[in-house]
């Protein structure tokens, strides 16, 4: 990137490494650099463990590559192919699982964009720069899992989002306890925020799963039927100006027209918001089209 040149902005980064990286369903996981308790290991431990199989194989898991609960969670993890870890451009976080993806010319750009970049977030412990991250996720509408019975930022220190710490729709009164309190067993709790990941995270049915058919399918369909629409729209208008009822012909030529601009608006949608995916995609891939992106070879060629 050349000196002087303005970064894009952190949404719009994300957005682009979404795309490239194609994660469909992405975890973010926030934590200190240090774990103050032991529980908090052993949670860390049994939910990095169990959760990529709870969500299933649309799931992908992303850290800020940073000692303490990341690390953990990445050695225990399990899903090298869906772990990645996200920092400053030209750093590396030596860990043995997982890629390492480069975001962001310092580290206040890097956590700008880790904050715009997840569908549910994990929070172990932490300080203020947990807290921070887990406020802009919280004000773009992700959804913030504190394990609060961890304490710290997670415990609603540092200013930590009062929202995220209030109990959400899909949580039961029991399944929310379980998060903020060290009554219950280690076991349960991450039985607990397995259930919650996989509520929070479920897929809603798209227009497409409701009708079992493709995008491309139905495009054809109503291309066709607007055509069909149109032809016999103009037989009858131009029957009614035969006839000299042109208010009539009138009134049924204006809605033809809106009916017309409502079918141009939704294929003008659709197509922009598959070809912004196709260019993200491949603008990453290429090199230089995003960038605030790099993506680095696998873990494995790094040692601490």
């Amino acid at each position: 990137q050349a000196s002087g040149m303005a970064s894009p902005a952190p949404a719009e980064t994300a957005r682009s490494l979404r795309a490239a990286l194609g994660l469909e369903l992405c975890v973010c996981i926030l934590g200190g650099t240090k774990i103050q308790e032991e529980e908090t290991a052993a949670l860390i431990r049994a939910i990095a463990t169990r959760l990529p199989a709870a969500l299933g194989e649309r799931a992908a898991f992303v850290t800020g590559g940073m000692a303490g609960v990341q690390q953990l969670f990445a050695e225990h993890c399990g899903e090298a192919s869906r772990l990645w870890h996200l920092l400053p451009e030209g750093e590396a976080s030596g860990f043995s699982a997982g890629e390492d993806v480069g975001a962001g010319r310092d580290l206040d750009e890097r956590k700008a964009i880790f904050g715009q970049l997840g569908d549910i977030y994990l929070t172990f412990e932490g300080g203020p720069g947990v807290a921070a991250e887990a406020r802009a996720a919280t004000e773009r509408g992700a959804v913030v899992l504190p394990l609060a019975r961890t304490g710290g930022a997670s415990g609603g220190m540092f200013d930590f989002p009062k929202a995220a710490l209030e109990r959400p729709a899909f949580a039961t009164d029991a399944q929310w306890a379980l998060l903020q309190h060290t009554d219950g067993s280690v076991e349960d709790c991450m039985e607990a925020v397995l259930e919650l990941a996989r509520k929070a995270t479920a897929r809603q049915p798209s227009f497409e799963d409701l009708i079992g058919v493709d995008r491309g399918t139905v495009a054809k369909v109503v291309g066709v039927v607007s055509l069909i629409v149109l032809l016999v729209c103009g037989c009858v208008i131009y029957a009614d100006f035969s006839r000299g009822r042109v208010d009539l012909a009138l009134t049924q030529g204006g809605l033809l027209v809106l009916y017309l601009a409502l079918v141009a608006a939704v294929a003008w949608t659709v197509s922009s918001e598959t070809k912004t995916k196709a260019d993200d995609q491949d603008a990453f891939a290429a090199g230089g089209a995003a960038p605030a992106l790099l993506l680095s070879s696998p873990r494995a060629s790094y040692r601490p």
